[in-house]
């Protein structure tokens, strides 16, 4: 999956609500903003948004050698969680430089 990376950041703590130890990354990426029309809700917008993505916490220090903003083929594997498979990020690599054409 190609995106434009903004960042990349790993929080770890201890939660207030249940004392268990957590660790978790994320990867932050711009998209579209999106033009939302429902019997609820209406949101408008023009330009760009960020949008976190969850990544192991594990593959944080594979971000380190890109110079953000930049983008990047993100690696997605999977996970099992409390509401099925989810998908997380794995890695990245840079996008192979596209070939010019004559």
């Amino acid at each position: 999956m190609r995106v434009h990376c903004l960042g990349v950041y790993q929080m770890t703590g201890i939660s207030k609500k249940s004392g268990q130890p957590y660790n978790m990354a994320k990867c932050v990426i711009q998209v579209p903003c999106e033009i939302v029309t429902n019997a609820n809700m209406k949101r408008l917008g023009f330009g760009y948004s960020a949008k976190e993505l969850d990544m192991e916490p594990e593959a944080l220090q594979k971000f380190s050698q890109f110079q953000m903003p930049c983008d990047l083929d993100l690696v997605v594997g999977s996970r099992v969680s409390s509401f099925g498979l989810e998908a997380i990020i794995t890695g990245a690599t840079k996008p192979a430089a596209m070939a010019r054409t004559a």
